[in-house]
C-alpha cells in the first residue's frame, strides 16, 4: 500500500515575537491516519540573504508520534521550515508561520519506476546563430502516480533519475530548469527527484553548421503527447517525413515556424533537417581571403623588381669620364 504521511504542526506563540513553541504529530494518513513513532523531524531556519535552509533543532516522535521544538530566540526576518527525510527524500513544509498557523507536510512512497511518466508536451526551439544553430528543449513531464519517483537509470557508474540523449555534436550545454542537469557524454543526466505532479525538464545547447544542411534527431525517452519544433528566422527551412507544418506561432512576440506530430511513443527519434535557404549567415572568410592573399602577393612582387633595379651597380664617375674622353679622341 501506498503511504502518504502528513505532518501536522500546532504553533504556539510565547513572549510576542521573540520564543515560540512547536509542536506536531507525524500522521501516515493512508493508514487509518496511524501516527509514526521514532522518526526524526527537523526544525529549519532559512535567512534572507542565504536562501539556505539550516538545520537549528532536531527531535524523534514518541510512540504517539508526537514532536515538540522550543525556539528560544525567533529571529523575525527568518522562515521556519519543517523537514523529515522519508524512503531516501527529504520533504519539506510550507513556510511556517509560528504566531498563529499550521501547517501540513505531505510525504509519499518511493519507487525505481517511471512506467507511467508521459510528457505533456516536448518542444525544441531553434535559433540561427548564423554559422550553427541553438537548440533548446523543453519537456513538461507527468507523474499522476501518489510516489516519488527516484533513480530510474543506474549502471556501473552512477544512478540517476533519468537520462536524456544529446545529439552527437552538441556543444556548449546549458542547463536552464535544474541545477540538477549535467551532462554525461552524449546524455543529460538528471540527478533530481520527480514528486508526483508535473516536472519542467530545460536545456539548451548548439551545433554547428559548416554546410548550408544539418540533421538532428531528437529522442524522446518518454511517451509524449505533442512534440513541437519551433524555428525563429527566415534564412532557415526544416525538412521532415515525421512533422506536419503548423503554421506560424508567436513566442514572446517573436513569430516562429511550427512543425509538429502528437502521440510520440517512448523511445522514437524524431528526424528532421535543417536547410539554410536565405543568407549564409556570417559571411564566409575565402573570399577576403583570397583578394587578400593577391594583393599581398602582387605588392611582393613589386617590391622585388625594385630592389633589383636598386641593387644593379652604378658606374663609377671616372669611367664614365674616360668613356667620354676616347670618344672625342676618335672624332
Amino acid at each position: 500500500m501506498n503511504m502518504r504521511v502528513i505532518i501536522t504542526l500546532f504553533f504556539f506563540a510565547c513572549n510576542a515575537a521573540r520564543a515560540a513553541m512547536v509542536t506536531g504529530v507525524l500522521i501516515n494518513a493512508t493508514r487509518d491516519s496511524s501516527a509514526i513513532p521514532s522518526a526524526t523531524v527537523r526544525l529549519q531556519q532559512m535567512d534572507g540573504s542565504s536562501h539556505i535552509p539550516v538545520a537549528v533543532a532536531e527531535t524523534v516522535t514518541n510512540g504517539r508520534g508526537e514532536f515538540r521544538f522550543n525556539i528560544a530566540d525567533v529571529d523575525s526576518s527568518a522562515t521556519y521550515f519543517a523537514a523529515v527525510d522519508h524512503q531516501g527524500v527529504r520533504y519539506f513544509s510550507q513556510a511556517l508561520d509560528l504566531a498563529s498557523g499550521s501547517a501540513s507536510l505531505f510525504v509519499y512512497d518511493s519507487t525505481h519506476s517511471a512506467a507511467d511518466v508521459q510528457a505533456l508536451m516536448h518542444h525544441v526551439i531553434i535559433t540561427d546563430l548564423g554559422d550553427g544553430v541553438q537548440c533548446r528543449e523543453i519537456r513538461v513531464l507527468s507523474n499522476p502516480t501518489n510516489k516519488t519517483i527516484v533513480d530510474v537509470f543506474r549502471d556501473a557508474a552512477s544512478t540517476a533519475l533519468f537520462r536524456f540523449h544529446l545529439p552527437a555534436d552538441a556543444i556548449n550545454f546549458t542547463p536552464l530548469s535544474d541545477p540538477e542537469l549535467v551532462r554525461q557524454d552524449h546524455f543529460v543526466i538528471d540527478r533530481g527527484v520527480f514528486l508526483p505532479g508535473t516536472k519542467t525538464v530545460s536545456f539548451s545547447y548548439e551545433m554547428a553548421m559548416p554546410q548550408k544542411i544539418l540533421d538532428i534527431g531528437i529522442h524522446a525517452t518518454h511517451a509524449a503527447r505533442t512534440f513541437d519544433l519551433f524555428i525563429q528566422g527566415q534564412n532557415l527551412a526544416i525538412a521532415s517525413q515525421q512533422l506536419i507544418d503548423r503554421g506560424t506561432f508567436d513566442i514572446r512576440g517573436t513569430a516562429h515556424r511550427r512543425h509538429g506530430a502528437a502521440d510520440i511513443d517512448a523511445g522514437a527519434t524524431i528526424h528532421f533537417q535543417i536547410r539554410r535557404v536565405g543568407g549564409s549567415g556570417n559571411p564566409s572568410p575565402l573570399p577576403a581571403i583570397i583578394v587578400t592573399s593577391v594583393i599581398l602577393l602582387f605588392s611582393l612582387a613589386v617590391n622585388l623588381l625594385r630592389k633589383r633595379e636598386n641593387a644593379t651597380p652604378a658606374k663609377p664617375a671616372n669611367e664614365l669620364r674616360r668613356r667620354k674622353s676616347k670618344s672625342r679622341a676618335k672624332r
